[in-house]
Formats: C-alpha cells, structure tokens, sequence
C-alpha cells in the first residue's frame, strides 16, 4: 500500500511542479529529469534505509529536494539568463550588420562625391572624410551610452 501512496505523492509533487511552469517540450524535459532524480535518490535511500517505509523515504526525497514553487523560480532565473545570452548574441550580430552597413554606405558616398563633375575631392581623399567622421561619430555615441549608464546607476543607487 505504501509503495502506491508513494508513487501518488511522487506524482503529485510533479503535477504542481508541472503547474507552476509553463506548457513546452523544456518544461516536459525538465520534469523528466526530476522524476528521474527523485527515482534515483528514492532507490539509494532504500538501499541505505531498507526497513524504512517508502513513503517516508519519497518525503524525504521531495523536502530534500525543495517545493515545487523554488523549482519554478530557479527555472524561471535559468531561463531569463538564457534569453539574455541570446539578447546579447542577436545584439553582437545587429552591431556588426550596422557597422557593414555603414561602411558600404560610406565606399558609395566616397565614390558617389569623387565621380561629380569638376570635383575637387577624389575617392580616397572623400573615403578618409568619410571614415574619420563615421570613426568619430562611433565613439560619440559610445561615450553618451556610458554616461546614460553612469546616470541610471545612480539614479539606481538613489532609490
């Protein structure tokens, strides 16, 4: 009888874990991994504890391993890092299509100025024009990003 009351707490603890997550194929992979982590520990506490009940040994198991609310909130922290890290991956991408970008509208306008009639600016003269004002424009604006972050933090640091 305890064997069966055991596998219904085990399960029960799943379906609240399960509840407090959200519906996917990550959420489905995760509760696999518990249960099998909660299978194993439950079969080396029998092994050490073999006169115990198992119902005693699968509490045991599950206060160990913690409420199904802290399993949801660490899931959540891994997840929000995850999309962070692609934030920052799409982030290093957009940057660099920019930067391309730039370039080549900066070679077009060089080669656009150098081909006027009676232009007194040739191509690579217009291409260095161009190319300081692009460098210079770059690390203005990351300088005003790190003076509105400076300016954040301490309005962060104010409340």
């Amino acid at each position: 009888m305890t064997y069966d009351e055991a596998d219904r707490v085990i399960s029960d603890y799943l379906k609240s874990v399960a509840r407090k997550l959200p519906d996917s194929f990550e959420t489905d992979d995760m509760l696999d991994e518990i249960r099998a982590h909660i299978l194993e520990s439950l079969r080396d506490k029998a092994l050490k504890n073999p006169k115990q009940e198992r119902l005693v040994l699968a509490k045991e198991v599950l206060d160990n391993l913690g409420d199904p609310e802290d399993i949801a909130a660490e899931w959540g922290k891994a997840q929000e890092f995850e999309e962070e890290e692609q934030d920052q991956d799409s982030n290093i991408v957009r940057a660099v299509l920019k930067q391309t970008l730039a370039l080549v509208v900066i070679v077009v306008a060089a080669w656009f100025v150098s081909t006027i009639p009676n232009s007194i600016v040739d191509f690579w003269s217009a291409l260095i024009i161009l190319l300081v004002f692009f460098v210079a424009e770059y690390f203005l604006r990351s300088w005003q990003k790190g003076e509105t972050s400076k300016i954040e933090a301490d309005i962060d640091r104010k409340r």
